[in-house]
């Protein structure tokens, strides 16, 4: 009986966590592969109303291999509407780290950017993303860029 009642725990209390976070891992994956995607011909203005949460505490901040640095809050990525220099770009992301904690994760990532004149650009990136009306979107993004 005792057996039966750990069986039945774990199946009740450990399973059902597991594949649920393993759902919300990869409609983060998605929602982060869609932005990557839209980041190589759309403006900053279109792609943070469609995956950021833009409020008083959005912030992207991006660190260059020569010490230089960008940072961008809610109100200026809504006023960049310039289409990206390097467009068309395509994205690949890899070796995702993500930690769940209800509706909000801690997201890590590797990045390469091609562009369209050949250029490629690798980047480490880390992020909180949070659960919204049912959908996951950036609210924090630190940006890492190196030369491999």
């Amino acid at each position: 009986m005792k057996i039966f009642l750990a069986l039945l725990s774990f199946f009740f209390f450990v399973v059902p966590p597991v594949f649920s976070q393993s759902a919300d891992e990869n409609d983060i994956k998605t929602m982060l592969n869609a932005a990557a995607a839209a980041s190589g011909t759309q403006s900053w203005a279109e792609v943070s109303k469609n995956y950021w949460i833009l409020d008083n505490s959005t912030t992207y901040y991006c660190s260059y291999s020569d010490g230089s640095f960008v940072e961008m809050y809610a109100d200026q990525m809504k006023a960049s509407t310039a289409t990206p220099v390097d467009a068309p770009a395509t994205t690949q992301l890899s070796n995702y780290q993500i930690v769940v904690s209800g509706n909000a994760a801690s997201v890590a990532y590797d990045q390469q950017r091609n562009s369209a004149n050949g250029e490629k650009i690798f980047t480490h990136e880390i992020l909180l993303v949070e659960k919204t009306g049912g959908s996951w979107k950036i609210h924090l993004s630190t940006v890492h860029r190196y030369v491999p």
